[in-house]
């Protein structure tokens, strides 16, 4: 928030800083996070490890052997169906970049990414906290059976029991999704509030001030005129005959 709230820089600086020290943390974490993953027992999170390509095609007919990095099929009767899908095993960061989807989740990412880094420059950390809370409801009541309807063998492997019903039978999840975006509102009204009432009452204090200083200034306007007055009649007396001839 402090990075991206700067005045003294544009946005757009500010934000490339920000991504670009995001971007040497994620090539540190890689090492991290493969190891991570070995311990985890899952080993296809390390860019060292050998992984079938295309990944979500090829899993389901073998895995690679670790040693020879080359496929190995379940089932020796699939050897037809290696052959028509091309399986190989391959190891690095770029591995599986041979399809449109990485792609595409890092265009949707680069635009979400974006869009945070203006909400957070105009309204702070916070209230991006609390409208994160309205993507959840489109995430769980539209765009995840839509998803699990899309015929792709990525999407296919993660909605594996079959398409998701658009008004979900856990009840448990579907009203802690909704709590969610009510909550936010909620608390949007509620900050609404406070801001109006500290706009009056700091209004209410600069009325009072204006008051005491306007009173201030007429009380000395007022002494200014009374001594000007006794100081023009003590200077035009003059004495009368009976006391000169005292």
């Amino acid at each position: 928030e402090l990075a991206l709230q700067k005045g003294n820089t544009p946005y757009v600086v500010n934000k490339i800083r920000l991504d670009f020290g995001a971007f040497l943390w994620s090539i540190s974490f890689l090492p991290v996070m493969g190891y991570l993953g070995v311990k985890g027992h899952r080993p296809d999170l390390a860019y060292w490890y050998y992984r079938p390509s295309d990944y979500w095609t090829c899993i389901k007919l073998g895995s690679c052997d670790q040693e020879s990095g080359l496929f190995v099929l379940h089932n020796s009767t699939d050897a037809t169906a290696l052959a028509k899908m091309g399986c190989y095993c391959d190891n690095g960061v770029f591995l599986g970049w041979g399809t449109w989807l990485p792609y595409a989740a890092l265009a949707s990412g680069v635009v979400y990414s974006w869009l945070t880094g203006k909400v957070i420059e105009n309204f702070g950390t916070v209230m991006r906290s609390v409208l994160d809370g309205f993507p959840i409801v489109l995430l769980w009541f539209f765009i995840s059976p839509m998803a699990s309807r899309i015929p792709l063998a990525a999407f296919q492997a993660v909605y594996y029991k079959g398409p998701w019903p658009f008004i979900n039978r856990a009840w448990g999840k579907d009203l802690m999704t909704i709590v969610n975006p009510l909550s936010a509102i909620t608390y949007i009204e509620a900050a609404a509030q406070v801001r109006h009432v500290a706009t009056l009452r700091h209004e209410a204090e600069l009325e009072e001030a204006n008051g005491y200083t306007n009173g201030s200034v007429e009380h000395q306007e007022l002494s200014t005129e009374s001594d000007d007055d006794e100081s023009q009649t003590g200077s035009s007396w003059t004495p009368d005959e009976d006391e000169c001839n005292c």
